[in-house]
């Protein structure tokens, strides 16, 4: 499985992922799914907050 960050906003980001799998008894990876995720910061109300900086 990889993944990484491909961007980051105000109040939210977006995860890239994808799963690899090594076909049996061959030397072959093949993708077998991928997603974008985005991920949202919330307050305590539910509503979107800045995510904080990074230190």
């Amino acid at each position: 499985i990889y993944t990484h960050v491909e961007r980051v906003g105000r109040t939210s980001m977006v995860l890239k992922v994808e799963a690899w799998a090594q076909r049996y008894l061959t030397d072959l990876m093949e993708k077998v799914t991928h997603a974008d995720f985005v991920m949202v910061a919330l307050d305590g109300e539910g509503k979107p907050k800045p995510i904080p900086a990074e230190s």
